[in-house]
């Protein structure tokens, strides 16, 4: 018996309709969204809609995400709204 064993990109069956996260991450704005976004993402990956380096990817950008705005938490100035904003070029 031959051995039949499928790479691990022919196991992800073709997209029937658009991921659910596409929709979700159109805008993204507080990190309830973000969760949401990424959870979207691994019910994607799982069903097989969207790959697992695009996952990776939208991981790693989310991950990148939170950290500018951690930083912008901490070294940011404090705008007069109660915000705080984080100038990444001096004027």
């Amino acid at each position: 018996m031959a051995n039949q064993r499928k790479s691990s990109t022919s196991i992800v069956k073709k997209a029937t309709s658009e991921p659910r996260s596409l929709a979700l991450s159109e805008s993204i704005d507080t990190g309830k969204e973000l969760c949401r976004v990424l959870t979207a993402v691994i019910h994607d990956t799982i069903s097989g809609t969207v790959t697992s380096s695009i996952a990776n990817a939208v991981c790693n950008a989310a991950g990148k995400i939170l950290k500018a705005v951690e930083l912008q938490q901490k070294y940011g100035s404090q705008q007069s709204d109660g915000t705080k904003i984080l100038k990444l070029i001096g004027e």
